[in-house]
């Protein structure tokens, strides 16, 4: 009895890109009976229902061959190209919908898990085979014991006929190249390697990292992004010959916006720098007009300050001193300076004997009982505790704090 055939709707069709720029669609298939074989529609060889995607290959070949050309890559979505290329980044994918800030400055990253990065992203398209995408990702990455990372991800399709995977990508990261079925040691890495050593790209691609430098380290990020950004289109090899094809750019998450943002952070260092060269003249100005600082600024405190740590910024200020015995017009006040927030904060370090307030409590609260006004006493002692004063610098303090962390 003849095999009974039937339209196979399961097998979905599938759109690829020929090497001469064009895109075809797969045929309509048909199975048998019992669903174990299928086959091209019209045609009679068949092959096993597991072997689909070996066939539609095989057909593809078959129709790319008839225009004169090959099969070079299947097209996919471009958000299925974006997640994959995101993953391969170790990026979130919502770096290709959110607006790009400097997480490192904030102590909450919302819902996302970005782990305290920022990643700029820039995609591109290959001249002459617009569904193939390319990706340029450079990671601000800040991690445990205040370490730092910037990294460079170049990401583009692999267009090998050897390849396995339809949507397999190359990932470089400046040391390697990684591709499911690239073999480290293998002829096709060796060839690619010297391709892009033979055409580098215009822009370093590596990993560094800065511990203990935050500011440093957002300087790089900035001249990485900057570079990158510069750029209209990059060269990439595609196909078996790896022929240098360019990749003209399509979008990106770096904008002005967060460029100004990278400015304001980066640019307060050559003022930090000024502070640093004036500072010993500046302590022997105060001293001639007899103002001592008691809580100096170090080398290692301005150095931290310089890479992002500005609460190592400040200084007391103590009160003019009579003469060399100590006496001073009020030695019960000091003025404190706290750059990081720019807020100046008068101590007040008056301190009785505590024998005779205990003993004026005693006497005031006697009073009280016999006048009866004794909870108006202790009343008048809770708001003594917090003044309005130090409420009010509470409150402006943390108003001005500045989270760098």
């Amino acid at each position: 009895m003849a095999t009974q055939w039937s339209p196979a709707p399961y097998v979905s069709k599938q759109e690829w890109l020929l090497a001469d720029g064009s895109i075809i669609t797969s045929p309509e298939f048909e199975a048998s009976s019992s669903g174990r074989r299928v086959r091209v529609v019209g045609e009679t060889t068949s092959i096993g229902s597991r072997q689909v995607d070996t066939l539609i290959q095989a057909t593809v070949d078959k129709m790319a061959a008839s225009r004169g050309t090959t099969r070079l890559a299947r097209v996919f979505p471009p958000a299925d190209t974006d997640a994959l290329a995101a993953n391969a980044a170790s990026a979130p994918l919502s770096v290709f919908e959110d607006a790009l800030t400097l997480h490192l400055l904030r102590t909450q990253h919302g819902q996302r898990n970005d782990r305290g990065k920022s990643v700029a992203v820039w995609k591109y398209e290959a001249e002459g085979f617009a569904p193939l995408q390319a990706y340029v990702f450079v990671t601000l990455d800040q991690r445990y014991n205040e370490t730092y990372y910037v990294q460079t991800h170049v990401i583009w399709r692999d267009t090998r006929a050897s390849r396995v995977t339809d949507n397999g990508l190359y990932v470089y990261d400046g040391s390697l190249i990684q591709g499911m079925d690239l073999y480290r040691y293998g002829d096709e890495y060796k060839r690619l390697e010297e391709f892009l050593k033979r055409n580098p790209l215009p822009f370093p691609v590596d990993a560094k990292s800065y511990s203990g430098q935050m500011r440093t380290a957002v300087v790089k990020f900035a001249e990485r992004c900057r570079e990158v950004d510069a750029l209209d289109e990059i060269n990439l090899p595609l196909g078996d010959n790896f022929t240098s094809t360019p990749f003209k750019r399509t979008v990106s998450n770096y904008s002005a916006s967060f460029n100004a943002e990278l400015l304001d952070f980066v640019q307060t260092g050559p003022i930090l720098e000024r502070i640093k060269d004036n500072y010993q003249q500046l302590l022997q100005d105060f001293r001639t007009l007899g103002i001592v600082i008691t809580d100096e600024i170090t080398g290692g405190d301005l150095a931290q300050a310089i890479n992002g740590k500005l609460t190592k910024i400040h200084a007391v200020v103590k009160a003019n001193e009579d003469d060399d015995t100590g006496n001073s017009l009020d030695p019960h006040h000091t003025v404190a300076f706290d750059f990081a927030t720019g807020t100046v904060v008068v101590n007040c370090g008056h301190a009785d004997d505590l024998n005779e307030t205990a003993e004026a409590w005693e006497i005031a609260k006697f009073k009280a009982e016999i006048a009866g006004e004794l909870d108006v006493l202790l009343e008048y002692a809770r708001a003594y505790r917090d003044p309005k004063e130090q409420a009010r610098l509470k409150k402006i303090i943390k108003q001005r704090k500045v989270d760098l962390t």
